[in-house]
């Protein structure tokens, strides 16, 4: 609900592909009610992909780019909610100033103006040895004390908001379904492009 307003309300969502996905069974006739009612009040388009069974998060995201028939994917979580209206054709703009970027991903801000997210690193974790976990330099910190630059490499990204070509997301497979424990699907995906 409050992505859609804040979509509907910015230009750069006039021509843009907007898909939704539900891998809840048991919200599906409360999303139907819901998604019926939001574009009734806001008269902005979307697609509302209801599936049978919860398929977590590479599933989900998966199914819905299915249904994308655009040249550019955006992956973005349900809780990601844009600060101001523009940001959608500044990210593809950085996006093609870069050579073969394979994913953008976006610094991502907590409600008290702290770093959520702003690219990951892979450490290794005493707890389990020989495996690489994610890590979030800048978690936690007040984005005024950051200083980051306005694009900067990194090894792997979020999946809570990622933009790639669709047909290098097709070209790999998508998200590797196969992962118990989430939290790992993205630095995958993104390892695939590299390979």
């Amino acid at each position: 609900q409050h992505q859609l307003a804040h979509f509907a309300n910015d230009t750069d969502f006039n021509d843009a592909e907007l898909i939704f996905v539900l891998d809840d069974p048991k919200l599906k006739h409360e999303v139907k009610v819901t998604a019926h009612g939001l574009y009734q009040t806001f008269k902005h388009p979307f697609k509302l992909i209801l599936s049978e069974h919860n398929l977590g998060f590479a599933g989900a995201n998966n199914l819905g780019a299915e249904y994308a028939s655009a040249e550019m994917l955006l992956l973005l979580n349900s809780d990601i909610i844009p600060k101001k209206s523009g940001w959608l054709s500044h990210y593809l703009s950085q996006f093609d100033t870069l050579d073969k970027p394979g994913v953008l991903g976006a610094t991502l801000i907590y409600e008290d103006e702290t770093v959520q997210h702003a690219g990951m690193t892979l450490t290794q974790d005493s707890s389990y040895p020989g495996l690489y976990m994610n890590h979030h330099p800048y978690k936690g910190v007040p984005l005024s004390l950051c200083n980051l630059p306005e694009i900067s490499p990194t090894i792997t990204t979020t999946g809570a908001c990622m933009l790639m070509k669709k047909a290098l997301f097709d070209e790999v497979g998508g998200f590797d379904v196969m992962y118990v424990l989430g939290d790992f699907e993205d630095s995958d995906l993104r390892l695939k492009f590299i390979h």
